[in-house]
């Protein structure tokens, strides 16, 4: 669980990883280009996921002049809530034997969320539209209140899973600090329950860089705990302006005619996906203060940034494998930076239980939802249209 540990007591290298390597290493490879060509592109990209969607972020907010057009996927940008809600998912499952979530029991929590929430968005697809309208309650499952041993969780069970399902809280303020995992996620949660394959990276972040401690056990910690919540508290003020991409101000990016795509997968089973609408919301408000209108603010922020959000997709990158969910963003970037071409609907290719079967879906561009005109085939994109059903935002 070394990761991290290039940062200890090595600030210069913290900033490295933040943000420097990426800019420095743009600025070197233009100067390659034009060394080898005789001049510099005419267009640059950033494409990344994960760690690559937050520097793309960081790229956008401190770096505005580098990229014409960034495509951020799945971006792990609120770095340091981020790894505390990572812990806090690690210490839900995997602290003791009686809260371990098997991969049966998974199943479990995932069959149930889908009978219960699957038909919200009028198709029964196996897929959430929107995560965020499945009141699914934990409790149900119950084995105290079930006949049926082999569909049920124990009672330490359904308390890991509810601490999953709602995130990181302060204690004393009760603040949310990192969103929990989206209903329909729960299959690959196994990657914070895995006893053999402890996921490493958040365990690292704070044993080298929080507590810059070699002995620091992650089992033995408590966020509650009011000394490990100051350590935590201070470590936040300190590492957050740096590690963090989460600054709203895109003017600088916008004037310079720079155009960001980000997507998030709903089933995003390591990095919350309500971390991505978090931080375009965040961007809305920003640029509200100077905006007559919400729907004046929209309509601004969407002449240069735009979040899809995609059902059922995990954390795994599209395009995976032929049996993963595909869309391609790469070229809609393309044609929004070089022919003026805004992506109204970006259509993905979802496997199905056939050999060789498959259906298409159209994504989004957030707040709007796909939704059912009520006629054609439920599995073909052209059935459907990008509606404006939200939550308020």
């Amino acid at each position: 669980m070394d990761q991290a540990k290039f940062a200890f007591e090595r600030p210069e290298g913290l900033i490295d990883f933040s943000y420097r390597a990426t800019h420095e290493t743009t600025l070197a490879s233009k100067a390659l280009i034009k060394e080898f060509y005789g001049r510099l592109p005419r267009r640059s990209y950033w494409i990344g996921a994960s760690t690559g969607g937050y520097q793309g972020l960081m790229e956008a907010q401190r770096f505005p002049a580098d990229y014409d057009g960034i495509l951020a996927g799945a971006p792990a940008n609120n770095w340091t809530s981020q790894m505390a809600g990572m812990l806090n998912e690690i210490l839900a499952v995997s602290r003791d034997s009686d809260s371990r979530l098997s991969d049966s029991a998974l199943q479990i929590l995932h069959r149930a969320v889908l009978s219960t929430c699957d038909t919200l968005d009028g198709v029964a697809d196996g897929v959430l539209e929107d995560p965020r309208k499945c009141v699914f309650d934990v409790a149900t499952l119950n084995c105290d209140a079930t006949a049926r041993p082999d569909e049920c969780l124990t009672p330490s069970q359904l308390v890991a899973a509810r601490r999953v399902y709602e995130g990181l809280k302060d204690s004393h303020t009760g603040a949310r600090i990192f969103p929990g995992l989206s209903a329909g996620s729960e299959p690959l949660w196994g990657v914070w329950a895995n006893k053999s394959n402890i996921q490493e990276i958040p365990i690292s972040h704070f044993r080298w860089i929080v507590f810059a401690d070699s002995t620091w056990d992650w089992r033995t910690f408590d966020f509650s705990d009011s000394k490990s919540y100051e350590t935590v508290r201070q470590a936040e003020a300190r590492l957050a302006p740096i590690m963090n991409a989460t600054d709203p101000d895109l003017r600088e990016f916008r004037r310079r005619g720079g155009k960001l795509i980000q997507w998030h997968g709903w089933a995003d089973h390591v990095i919350a996906a309500e971390n991505s609408i978090n931080y375009y919301n965040s961007v809305l408000s920003f640029f509200n203060r100077t905006s007559k209108s919400r729907d004046q603010t929209r309509r601004d922020v969407q002449s240069f940034y735009r979040l899809f959000m995609v059902p059922g997709l995990s954390h795994r990158p599209p395009n995976a494998s032929p049996a993963s969910i595909a869309f391609d963003m790469q070229t809609a970037l393309e044609d929004w930076v070089e022919r003026g071409h805004p992506p109204e609907r970006v259509v993905a290719t979802y496997p199905t239980n056939g050999v060789g079967t498959h259906r298409t879906h159209p994504l989004c561009p957030y707040p709007a939802i796909a939704v059912y005109t009520g006629k054609g085939d439920v599995g073909d994109a052209a059935s459907y249209s990008c509606g404006k059903r939200d939550t308020g935002q």
